[in-house]
């Protein structure tokens, strides 16, 4: 009897094994891996892996969530190249500028506690910054319009020293801001520094364990914390950067930066994924801080407060348009050695989470492809097959145009009168897209009509007009391969400009 008693056990347990039933975890589910199509999922591993061997990314993670499910989450490479120690799905990354949206988070929580306003000046809670910053709101801050300088920039910290708060702000206090708040949008690192220590001031908590109490532990991302260079911290990677084409080790920042508010936080994808699922429901937010987070930022005069890449700002997030369709996404990269992408393809239901620790290694690209593979609708110009040009006169003078910014006397009657002020602005010169334009174009090729798409009842705004067409074209310019896409407007004029480089 007890023999048998045993054996209907033992086959019991073998049933729930072989039956693939988990216990249910917060954040999205999981496909069941025997429903899932094997032929795509090994076509997106050897698209990684060719990626990562291009580009020397030592390790990485990845998860690709569809409409509520994890239809991938998959860890490769090492997380240590010294060591050859592999990377698995409880490694950590450093997430770089990706922090943001979850300081950005805390914030609201404070906000939803009625513990501060999104209108209250920052210097109620900072008394230490000099008169110039009273203007400034919390707000400011959040949408990067409030003219503070940026450290990375802009302006210097010793990266390798230590700072307590108040010699943070004495250093922050002493630049001149950019421009009148609200008047206009900049990127703003330091805005996301101290907004952590606001952070700190009103609930007498480190950074960290605030959002350890309020988001971390609630959502189980037990994989997620600040970074601490003392702390022995089990499956941590290293970062590496890539100098003449040879991986060399990240370099060193000093805890007090490092751990900052705007750059601090290290996770993994699969914790990414929980946060993902987290705007979906109300158990962290209220719906209205959700919409609020995601919701283009105006400037004082109404207008979008863009991003220098032409994409405006939410609360911690780009609010962006993808061909057509919203993507809210952020993306984070830092000297230590890492880079991160996290995009929410909106209307299709898609998330693509990519953590590496390679610095500087373009994850938004891939993000993208593969996005393209898991639904037709996201596909990006290297992976449409060509059209027939039926407009050559236009793809002519977009070529033109091309050449005339690299040649340094740009046709700007081509041009919206918005895109040519903002290219054109003293603020935006460090990041002006004519250098990347003139890189683009030296040595061309060819420059080959790839696909035209009419977004016109998708009412996509850029720097103040509607766009009707969005045109992309092929580009091979020495050894490179370029693709790059022009949003026109009904009179085909150039309201912006978007390209990348792959190869093929």
């Amino acid at each position: 009897m007890l023999y048998k008693t045993c054996l209907l056990i033992l086959l019991f347990l073998l049933y729930l094994h072989t039956s693939g039933q988990k216990v249910k975890t917060s954040g999205p589910e999981t496909i069941n891996r025997s429903s899932a199509n094997l032929k795509l999922d090994e076509t997106v591993d050897e698209y990684i892996k060719a990626e990562m061997q291009k580009k020397k990314i030592p390790g990485l993670q990845i998860v690709v969530i569809q409409k509520g499910k994890i239809m991938k989450a998959k860890s490769y490479g090492v997380a240590n190249v010294e060591l050859n120690a592999p990377v698995n799905n409880e490694t950590m990354f450093e997430i770089a500028s990706n922090t943001k949206q979850f300081t950005a988070g805390g914030i609201m929580l404070l906000v939803e506690d009625g513990r501060l306003r999104l209108e209250d000046k920052i210097t109620k809670y900072l008394p230490g910054l000099p008169e110039l910053y009273n203007a400034i709101t919390v707000r400011n801050l959040l949408n990067h319009t409030s003219g503070v300088k940026d450290y990375i920039e802009e302006f210097s910290l010793n990266r390798r020293a230590d700072y307590t708060n108040a010699e943070l702000i004495k250093h922050i206090g002493a630049n001149q801001l950019n421009f009148p708040p609200g008047e206009n949008a900049r990127y703003s690192t330091t805005g996301y520094l101290l907004l952590g220590l606001i952070i700190e001031e009103i609930t007498g908590k480190p950074y960290g364990d605030f959002l350890q109490e309020r988001i971390f532990k609630p959502l189980g991302m037990t994989r997620t914390r600040v970074i601490n260079l003392a702390e022995i911290i089990p499956n941590r990677a290293s970062g590496y950067s890539l100098k003449n084409d040879t991986l060399r080790n990240g370099r060193y920042v000093a805890q007090t930066l490092r751990a900052g508010a705007d750059i601090g936080l290290m996770t993994t994808a699969i914790d990414m994924a929980k946060w993902d699922a987290c705007f979906n429901t109300t158990k962290i937010f209220k719906q209205s801080t959700v919409n609020a987070m995601f919701t283009p930022a105006r400037l004082n005069d109404g207008t979008y407060a863009y991003h220098e890449w032409i994409a405006p700002f939410g609360f911690g997030w780009f609010i962006d348009d993808y061909f057509g369709q919203k993507n809210i996404n952020h993306g984070g990269t830092f000297i230590t050695g890492f880079s991160s992408e996290i995009s929410r393809y909106v209307d299709d239901g898609m998330t693509i989470i990519i953590l590496n620790n390679r610095v500087q290694s373009d994850p938004y690209v891939m993000g993208m492809t593969i996005a393209g593979m898991y639904d037709p609708d996201l596909r990006i110009p290297h992976q449409l097959k060509p059209k027939r040009d039926i407009n050559t006169q236009r793809s002519g003078k977009l070529k033109e145009f091309l050449l005339s910014v690299a040649g340094s006397s740009i046709d700007s009657t081509q041009m919206t009168e918005g895109l040519f002020n903002r290219w054109t602005h003293e603020y935006y010169v460090y990041s002006n897209p004519k250098s990347e334009i003139t890189d683009m174009v030296k040595d061309l090729k060819s420059f080959t009509f790839i696909a035209c798409k009419d977004v016109q009842n998708k009412k996509i705004e850029k720097v103040g007009i509607n766009v009707k067409s969005l045109c992309s074209y092929k580009i091979v310019a020495g050894a490179k391969t370029h693709f790059v896409t022009f949003y026109l407007t009904a009179e085909d004029k150039i309201a912006d400009v978007w390209s990348y480089s792959h190869s093929e």
